[in-house]
């Protein structure tokens, strides 16, 4: 299929419920200072798995029933943000009567936590404010993971050159800029040479590159092969 770059358009950003409200900005300082942000982390698992609220007694009847298919279908991190424990301690003792009936408690707890908070309605549907907290849990995780791993390499300056960006080298011309001398380029020259001293015919230049424009298209799979950390990725990208 042949692609028509003329109908291409300018990009526009829309805005929806995730604009960053005076309660997205309260949230955000919940979030940063830690108090809400388990919370945040379970709603965006829950969402990530397809779920738009929580029903706990199949939530609990799908634990005890087969565990293994209900860590499949929620996932170990809201298995354990939902119940309080470690996913492999949940799976090594939910055999057991007493564990069972401690498990469906704190499960009726934790939705009732939920619902004061107001992420959940009276119905445990997750609410408006409830999407923005989870919505700015990953936008922090990834600022997080970003900050950790830091930034390596060659930064570029968002302000674009006049004469484009420095491509490779060649010998040093009258028509050269003095600004484009690759001295490192130029002194490894006069070395080889067994120069003592850096002359004009050791000097090398870097070629400016022009770039142009690019159009960028982004799309995103939605699907039910994306539920979990797939789509959790893809909304961070």
């Amino acid at each position: 299929m042949a692609f028509d770059s003329s109908a291409t358009s300018e990009a526009v950003e829309l805005t929806g419920k995730l604009g960053l409200t005076e309660l997205g900005k309260g949230l955000m300082h919940s979030v940063i200072e830690g108090r809400q942000t388990n919370d945040g982390k379970l709603l965006k698992e829950a969402i990530n798995q397809g779920f738009g609220g929580f029903v706990p007694d199949d939530i609990y009847k799908n634990l005890i029933t087969d565990y293994r298919s209900a860590e499949r279908l929620y996932g170990r991190t809201f298995v354990s943000l939902l119940s309080g424990y470690d996913a492999d301690y949940v799976g090594r003792n939910i055999r057991i009567p007493e564990f069972q009936r401690e498990l469906q408690q704190r499960i009726a707890e934790k939705l009732r936590e939920l619902r004061g908070t107001g992420v959940l309605d009276r119905d445990n549907l997750i609410t408006e404010k409830g999407m923005q907290l989870a919505a700015l849990v990953a936008y922090v995780e990834e600022l997080d993971l970003i900050e950790s791993r830091g930034l390596f390499g060659e930064q570029r300056s968002e302000r674009r050159a006049v004469y484009g960006s420095k491509g490779e080298t060649r010998p040093f011309t009258r028509q050269s800029r003095y600004r484009d001398i690759a001295i490192r380029r130029s002194v490894k020259r006069a070395v080889k040479r067994a120069h003592r001293q850096l002359l004009i015919g050791d000097l090398e230049a870097h070629e400016r590159v022009s770039h142009g424009n690019i159009n960028i298209i982004y799309g995103i799979d939605a699907s039910g092969s994306m539920k979990g950390e797939k789509i959790d990725l893809a909304k961070k990208a």
